[in-house]
């Protein structure tokens, strides 16, 4: 999996530099929901409420988009621990690499891959016994890096505003210490960018 969707982030670079396309560019921000997928059975983990806050560029044809994005991403997860409510917050720089199909004049299709590299891992509880404990920083029991795959879709007005609804499944074990169960994210965004600056490719 990891494998093709280094393939399919190749050629989309690729494919991206050849266009005789309209280039663009913008800011974005918006509410995610995120949790984990823990490999263990004495807590259960939901979703919380976190945010993103970012940049992009694209490269615009007719049929489809090959959008490239830098943003900050804040992930919270709730934590039940027997009658306890406990949380992790997980801060991530992403970039992402999206292809987007327009299915009409307004509406896109986008999916694509995306890699996360670890700012700051916090949470009240303790990693490794998963029983309450002081909060505090716990990122090297984590990898520094996190594989994801992203799909959603999006609307945009043509003036500039867009709205996005993206899906991420994350792809690799961010676990990266004896004990601490297999973990991978999971997260929804609420995306709302502008287009704030356009070229129109050479022909």
């Amino acid at each position: 999996m990891k494998r093709a969707a280094l393939f399919f982030l190749l050629f989309l670079l690729f494919h991206a530099a050849s266009l005789d396309a309209q280039y663009a560019a913008g800011i974005l921000a918006g509410p995610n929901l995120s949790t984990q997928s823990i490999d263990a059975n004495d807590v259960s983990y939901s979703m919380g409420l976190g945010y993103q806050l970012g940049f992009f560029a694209r490269w615009e044809s007719e049929n489809y988009d090959i959008q490239p994005e830098l943003y900050f991403s804040q992930q919270n997860a709730a934590v039940q621990f027997e009658d306890q409510t406990l949380y992790s917050r997980f801060r991530y720089l992403m970039i992402p690499l999206l292809f987007r199909y327009h299915l009409n004049e307004n509406f896109r299709l986008m999916a694509g891959p995306q890699l996360g590299i670890l700012l700051c891992a916090r949470s009240n509880f303790h990693p490794v016994t998963r029983e309450p404990y002081r909060e505090q920083v716990y990122s090297t029991a984590y990898r520094g890096s996190d594989f994801s795959f992203g799909l959603g879709a999006g609307w945009e007005a043509g003036n500039g505003l867009i709205i996005d609804l993206k899906y991420n499944l994350g792809l690799t074990d961010i676990s990266n210490y004896e004990g601490v169960p297999a973990t991978r994210n999971r997260f929804v965004e609420l995306r709302i960018a502008y287009l704030f600056l356009m070229k129109e490719g050479e022909e």
